[in-house]
């Protein structure tokens, strides 16, 4: 063979002899394309491995999806024998009752039931609205409680179809939207709420952006803080909400798509910005790098709405932006955690650099974000890659057993940690945050992982390491015999023109010559259709039904299993949690 100066050009080589009339390869050709072809089969595999694993992780879900059913809806029945009057869950803080609403909301849109439909609205109409009154209104608190009133809001009208919800909705995105920076803002670089100047971009000289899209963490009008927190959560309300109409506004849509712009610009959540007044009265942009325990909300909030926004748009750059967030959430170096368990729960008692009390005196995140982040992603985003599919499924399994297993602490409770129960540092007591997003996890799994199929028996199974090697083993000897086969032949074909006779090498169609052996036999993988539909979020309004407190309507059974009869799903008045059986 010729000498090839480069890997490349000898590949070139031996292909364009294979294509020309030389058609025959020598056995060392035949043994170097072989290998060659071989290897890239098994970087090719290695590369589409997105998540990667290990031992420890749990990932086989194998609760019935009658049992996850049951489990979803004993654990949001905890929430609802404790309810007090107009539907609070007896805690100070609105932003807790607020997670239980948001997990009903999302088990009734799962199981296409209307549970508390009058418990829900008794609520909504005992809360404040806080709204926007004009420039000369400075609105005390964070603006991340008005967008979470707003996204529970949404969902409630997803999954109720009241008109009181949606119209709820958009008075608190209104008021949002009046502390997000618009371009107009910028051209003035004032805000007309807020009592300062604002920097048309900020970054290095290389890498600058816009401000535009981002959200002002507080209403106080001397504050120059921007939080990505708040401004990717406005990003996934206003995507949602663009969605929950035909044909969709194109004010939350751009309001969307501007907010989605500035918050992929920073490091998935880990960075903090404040702008700095300075004694000139012109402002920088100063970063303040922290280790965010809402990071994976953040991420979460991305990964969401670019699940809702890009299937709503069918926009091919938003899609590709969806895959590449989870791919690089899957691959942040150390995380999550040697079992692949989340834990959960963060505040700012987390050891780490600095901190800022000043500006979160209370605050608390958790991972529950980016585990209902890519459930929606998984149901509504079908056109994702099927290894990235199948990562999600991986991932979410691992946190539903680990809540199903290590966090329950007994009748139906939960704790704040999904991780080892010896590591835990809370009591067992029931707290409405810690079993509502228990719940959520719960929820999620009702529809997404298949039924449990029957395990092999131990004697027929074969080690993994086993299969591999034994394949990879025999696809060399094989292309090994096949080369010798050809150089035999090749020297057959050289002494029969030598000698003038016209015959072909008898060995080669003998059934004797050669044995390829001994025979490796691997079971086939079978693989087993899901059960379940896709239930994307639904574009046009619903028809109100009539409200009742316990409406006894079953979810559609896996094939071949029996009806699931629950009663009743949630009992908003019962002392205890209804129990769940399946006929």
């Amino acid at each position: 063979m010729e000498n090839s100066g480069s890997l490349l050009n000898q590949i070139k080589y031996i292909v364009t002899r294979v294509a020309s009339k030389e058609r025959f390869l020598s056995p060392s050709e035949m043994l170097f394309l072989s290998v060659f072809v071989l290897s890239a089969i098994i970087i090719s595999g290695i590369k589409a491995q997105i998540l990667h694993t290990t031992p420890l992780w749990d990932t086989n879900v194998n609760y019935t999806h009658a049992d996850r059913f049951n489990a979803a809806g004993a654990a949001l029945s905890q929430v609802v024998k404790r309810l007090g009057s107009f539907g609070q869950t007896g805690d100070a803080n609105v932003a807790n009752s607020l997670h239980f609403y948001e997990a009903l909301a999302n088990y009734n849109i799962i199981t296409h039931q209307r549970n508390l439909s009058e418990t829900t609205m008794s609520y909504w109409r005992s809360e404040i609205l806080i709204v926007w009154n004009g420039p000369d209104d400075t609105l005390n608190g964070c603006l991340r409680e008005i967008i979470q009133k707003g996204y529970t809001a949404i969902r409630a009208y997803l999954s109720l179809g009241e008109d009181y919800f949606l119209d709820r909705a958009k008075e608190y995105w209104e008021t949002a939207n009046h502390y997000t920076i618009t371009d107009s803002d910028l051209q003035s670089e004032r805000n007309s709420i807020k009592n300062i100047s604002l920097p048309q971009t900020c970054g290095t000289e290389s890498e600058n952006y816009s401000l535009g899209g981002a959200v002002f963490q507080n209403g106080l009008r001397q504050s120059s803080v921007i939080d990505i927190y708040d401004t990717a959560y406005f990003f996934l309300f206003s995507s949602i909400l663009a969605s929950s109409e035909t044909p969709a506004n194109s004010s939350y849509v751009s309001a969307a798509r501007a907010s989605l712009h500035f918050v992929v610009k920073q490091p998935l959540g880990l960075v903090l910005y404040k702008f700095v007044d300075s004694a000139f009265g012109s402002m920088d942009c100063e970063n303040i790098t922290i280790i965010s325990p809402g990071g994976t909300s953040v991420a979460g909030f991305v990964i969401e709405g670019l699940s809702i926004l890009a299937v709503l748009e069918d926009d091919k750059d938003l899609h590709k932006l969806l895959l590449e967030t989870i791919q690089q959430s899957f691959n942040i170096t150390g995380w999550p955690s040697p079992t692949g368990i989340l834990s959960n729960y963060h505040n700012w008692t987390i050891p780490g650099p600095s901190r800022m009390p000043e500006l979160f005196p209370d605050m608390m995140a958790w991972d529950i974000d980016f585990v209902r982040g890519l459930a929606v992603a998984y149901r509504n985003a079908t056109s994702l890659p099927s290894d990235v599919r199948d990562a999600i499924k991986a991932f979410l399994g691992v946190q539903y057993n680990a809540v199903r297993n290590q966090a329950h602490v007994g009748d139906n409770l939960y704790d704040g940690s999904w991780q080892d129960p010896l590591l835990r540092t809370y009591s067992p007591s029931f707290d409405v945050v810690n079993q509502s997003f228990a719940a959520q996890v719960l929820i999620d799994g009702i529809d997404i992982f298949d039924e449990p199929t029957p395990p092999p028996s131990s004697s027929s199974r074969v080690p993994v390491a086993t299969l591999v090697g034994s394949i990879v083993g025999g696809v060399l000897f094989l292309a090994i015999l096949i080369a010798l086969a050809f150089f035999f032949y090749r020297r057959r074909q050289s002494a029969a023109a030598d000698s003038h006779m016209n015959y072909f090498p008898s060995f080669f169609f003998s059934s004797s010559a050669i044995f390829v052996g001994p025979n490796i036999e691997v079971t086939p993988f079978e693989w087993d259709p899901e059960w379940y539909h896709d239930r994307p979020i639904q574009n046009t309004k619903k028809q109100p039904l009539s409200v009742d407190q316990n409406l006894n309507r079953e979810p559609v059974p896996a094939p071949g299993e029996q009806p699931v009869v629950s009663t009743p799903p949630i009992d908003d008045n019962s002392d205890s949690p209804p129990e769940y059986r399946s006929q």
